[in-house]
């Protein structure tokens, strides 16, 4: 099973993620990132979601560091639970078992945002969320979800 967690940023999407994982235990359960894959949607469609729909037992994928701007190899277990989180995660929404999509009020998403990272709030506002908003408008994100929670 496949399971998409999207939604805006500082709603809790790792979080939810991270607590399902627990649930499961990391060996019945993989937990992927798309901040991995920020430097192209499409390799995330290519390096990860065609080897999982394929039912290989393993594959590897190409782990993208922002702030060094470099790949490191990981290679994973395909288990009985994937889950996917992050905004950009739904792109490929028709590959997924159960979509989950998550909102916050913007006063409490400004306050997170600004919490987590005072030196990027002025971008998250001005640039992330703006595109993020783009995104899902366009690919009808909240619409094509299983699941949709509001903080």
């Amino acid at each position: 099973m496949i399971i998409a967690i999207d939604g805006h940023s500082g709603a809790g999407k790792s979080t939810l993620a991270e607590v399902l994982q627990a649930h499961y235990g990391a060996d019945n359960c993989n937990l992927l990132h798309m901040d991995d894959f920020f430097d192209s949607h499409e390799r995330f469609y290519d390096e990860v979601l065609l080897p999982l729909k394929s039912g290989k037992d393993s594959f590897t994928y190409r782990k993208y560091n922002c702030q060094t701007g470099e790949y490191s190899p990981l290679t994973i277990d395909n288990g009985q639970l994937t889950i996917i989180e992050g905004v950009y995660s739904m792109k490929f929404h028709e590959h997924y078992d159960l979509r989950i999509f998550l909102e916050i009020d913007p006063e409490e998403q400004h306050r997170r945002l600004f919490e987590r990272d005072p030196g990027k709030f002025d971008r998250f506002i001005n640039e992330w969320i703006p595109a993020e908003n783009k995104y899902f408008e366009e690919f009808q994100i909240k619409e094509r979800s299983c699941l949709s929670l509001r903080i």
